[in-house]
C-alpha cells in the first residue's frame, strides 16, 4: 500500500517543482553521494525514512534534531535532486501506532 502513495506523492511533488517558472533554479541537483554527504557533513541531517515509487524513483526524507528537513528524490541512474527544504520538522506517531 505504501508504495502507490508514494509513487503519488512523488509526482506531485515532482510536478509541483517542474511546475514553477524557477524550478531550475530552485532545485539543487548531483550525484546522490554528493549530496547525501553535503545533508550529513553541513546541516547534521540524517535519513528519517525512504521509499521507492512504482516508477523506480527512490524518496528520502532526511531530518536533523534541530528541526531542518530535506526531500531527496533519485533516479535509479543515480542522479538526485534536492526537490523542497525546511525547518520545524516534528515527528508524528510512528506508522501503525495509532494516532
Amino acid at each position: 500500500m505504501l508504495s502507490p502513495i508514494l509513487h503519488g506523492v512523488a509526482g506531485v511533488v515532482l510536478a509541483f517543482a517542474l511546475s514553477s517558472s524557477n524550478a531550475q533554479a530552485s532545485m539543487i541537483c548531483g550525484p546522490r553521494e554528493a549530496l547525501v554527504a553535503t545533508l550529513t557533513d553541513h546541516y547534521d541531517e540524517k535519513q528519517e525514512s525512504v521509499g521507492l515509487s512504482g516508477n523506480g524513483l527512490l524518496m528520502e526524507f532526511f531530518t536533523s534534531t534541530s528541526g531542518s528537513w530535506t526531500i531527496l528524490l533519485s533516479s535509479p541512474q543515480g542522479s538526485s535532486c534536492i526537490i523542497a527544504t525546511g525547518d520545524s520538522w516534528q515527528r508524528t506517531a510512528e506508522p501503525g501506532a495509532g494516532v
